[in-house]
C-alpha cells in the first residue's frame, strides 16, 4: 500500500567503454533476461520468451541515486548498490505470454 508519491532523482553517466557480459557473472545475471513475467489486473501470472542482442553495458559513475521507491515495494536494503551498469538501447522481441498454472 502506498503511503504517498515518493519521487527517486538520478545523476549518473557511461563510465569506460562497452562490453558483452560473460556468462557466471553477476552482470550476465542482471543484465541478460530471456523470459517476461507479469500479472494481469484479475493478479493471473503470464509468462513468455524474449529475444535481444546482448546487452552491451559499461560501468556507470552516480553522482546520485535514490532507494526510496525499492523500500516502499518491500525490499529490504542496505548500504550501497552492488552494481551500477549503464546499456546500450537493444530491440526485444517478446513471444506470445502463456498464463502460468498455479
Amino acid at each position: 500500500q502506498r503511503h504517498g508519491s515518493l519521487e527517486a532523482r538520478y545523476r549518473w553517466h557511461a563510465a569506460g567503454d562497452t562490453q558483452t557480459a560473460s556468462p557466471g557473472t553477476l552482470e550476465f545475471f542482471l543484465l541478460e533476461r530471456y523470459a517476461l513475467f507479469t500479472v494481469d489486473a484479475h493478479g493471473r501470472i503470464h509468462t513468455g520468451r524474449v529475444h535481444h542482442e546482448p546487452y552491451r553495458y559499461s560501468a556507470t559513475d552516480a553522482e546520485a541515486l535514490g532507494t526510496e521507491p525499492a523500500i516502499e515495494a518491500g525490499f529490504k536494503l542496505k548500504g550501497e548498490p552492488c552494481s551500477l551498469l549503464a546499456a546500450k538501447r537493444v530491440d526485444v522481441e517478446i513471444f506470445q505470454l502463456q498464463e502460468l498454472q498455479t
